[in-house]
């Protein structure tokens, strides 16, 4: 927290104070170095392409990724495979970027900071070119050790320090400064012993279109109440406790299960839903449909156990529908839960199913939740986020500048 808050004092400081307001109105030259984008489909993913929209109507955006990508300047680099999990990434989405040195200082050698969202062997690059080249480095933390692992199906605490002291050492404390989604990923970062960067706290951001609205319920869904689950089908998002839970349930009969979304457990978990009385809905869905779904389910259940932030649920809570949420020390989702009641057990099946039956008795309380969560989404605004990057990035510009300046 004292690195935290030397780091905030430098910004503090009235000797560059000049400095940051000559960036307040300047157009920034931003590259965004990003392995996969369009493809992939996790939270902190699909926030950053809102991001780059909110940020490329003022500033010019030069996107840096695996992907060929419409627009003047963007630039794609070959990507990569795993051989041992080739399938398992291309249905996730994800392809590792190859970096080429020389075309990454092609690329800097104009920019007035490089963003770098993940810390793989593109970003490491990224980050060793950038920096050489004496430019302002900003990060993102969207991803922990146990995303990958538990995707290959490894649950080991020796595995996942090892692999955040490599990002730490090779990639955060390389940046200028980290910026964390919630309070919980930074306490993550400061509180491992070789973690000695900086770190800022900015929400990935409620986009506009998760607001409560009027919306009619599906006809296929009438008389059934619907339990909504949103995210990638891997199996982290632990949607096998939500299927155990509903199966445990007085009410199985009158419950209907919509699991959205891509990933490598999509077959599995369609297999596992025939147990129930209604068989559940499982697979993506386009945006619209998504909307209506968190706008006329009557309950969302979040059963995640790894979370840096969690941009589903900040999804369905933003459109006002109310939402059970784990309690997992991995992850930051249950800061979202109005109070204890729609809190429950990582991996507890009993327990997600008793509070799905009192809810199932008791719809007023539903419906009074749903308002509540509603109001408690409306400081996670999208607009807010991207102004505070803007701002983040702007201040280390400027302080970049006093450091050359004082050397």
């Amino acid at each position: 927290m004292l690195r935290k808050l030397s780091f905030l004092a430098v910004f503090c400081l009235v000797s560059w104070n000049s400095l940051v307001k000559a960036e307040e109105e300047k157009k920034l030259k931003i590259a965004y170095v990003i392995d996969a984008y369009q493809e992939q489909k996790s939270g902190g993913v699909v926030s950053a392409n809102r991001f780059m929209n909110i940020f490329k109507q003022k500033h010019d955006l030069t996107i840096v990724s695996t992907e060929k990508i419409e627009g003047e300047g963007n630039q794609k680099v070959p990507g990569f495979y795993f051989p041992f999990a080739k399938e398992k990434m291309k249905k996730n989405g994800m392809k590792f970027g190859i970096p080429s040195s020389k075309k990454l200082k092609k690329i800097f050698k104009d920019v007035d900071l490089v963003y770098i969202h993940f810390p793989f062997y593109l970003g490491m690059k990224a980050i060793k070119v950038a920096k050489k080249m004496g430019k302002p480095v900003v990060v993102g933390f969207h991803l922990q050790p146990e995303n990958l692992l538990m995707n290959v199906g490894v649950q080991s605490e020796s595995a996942s320090n090892m692999i955040y002291k490599m990002f730490i050492n090779r990639f955060y404390n390389l940046a200028d400064i980290t910026i964390c989604p919630s309070n919980f990923a930074e306490e993550l970062l400061l509180s491992n012993k070789h973690f000695k960067g900086n770190t800022v706290v900015i929400s990935n951001g409620l986009a506009p279109e998760f607001r409560p609205r009027e919306s009619e319920p599906f006809p296929e869904y009438q008389d059934q109440f619907v339990i909504l689950t949103v995210g990638r089908l891997a199996k982290e998002k632990r949607h096998d406790v939500i299927i155990d839970a509903i199966n445990k349930s007085k009410y199985r009969d009158h419950i209907k299960l919509v699991v959205t979304g891509n990933g490598v457990l999509k077959d599995d978990l369609i297999e596992m839903g025939k147990k129930l009385p209604i068989e559940p809905d499982v697979g993506f869905v386009e945006e619209d449909r998504l909307i209506r779904l968190y706008n006329t389910a009557d309950l969302y259940i979040h059963a995640s156990e790894v979370e840096l932030e969690g941009m589903s649920v900040l999804e369905a809570i933003g459109s006002g529908c109310p939402a059970l949420i784990s309690y997992a020390v991995t992850s930051a989702s249950q800061q979202f839960a109005i109070d204890e009641q729609f809190l429950f057990t990582s991996g507890s099946s009993n327990q997600l199913s008793q509070k799905i039956d009192y809810l199932y008795e008791n719809r007023d309380e539903l419906k009074k939740a749903g308002v509540a969560y509603g109001e408690s989404a409306k400081k996670y605004y999208i607009e807010s986020s991207a102004d505070r990057m803007i701002e983040i990035f702007k201040r280390t510009i400027a302080w970049k500048k006093q450091e050359k300046a004082a050397s």
